[in-house]
């Protein structure tokens, strides 16, 4: 139940820190190249990444892919 907990409360801190009202009006740029605003997207990106690592690895369902394996095998018995 924790673990779920977890994930959720950084699910809802992505959607907020992907709204970066703060950095709209910044006209700076990083090693003068890449623009403040795409940077930000580019860290939210790689954050999204490490929470949809933790939904998959602590919410997946535990042996959801077996079933579905045995189920259709046994389907292809039938079918003969």
């Amino acid at each position: 139940m924790v673990k779920r907990s977890v994930v959720c409360v950084c699910a809802v801190l992505m959607i907020v820190l992907h709204q970066d009202f703060w950095l709209r009006d910044n006209p700076g740029l990083i090693a003068g190249v890449l623009p403040v605003g795409l940077a930000w997207h580019v860290g939210i990106s790689l954050g999204s990444v490490c929470v949809w690592y933790l939904i998959v690895s602590w919410c997946w369902p535990q042996g959801s892919e077996n079933g579905i394996e045995d189920e259709s095998n046994r389907n292809r018995g039938q079918s003969r």
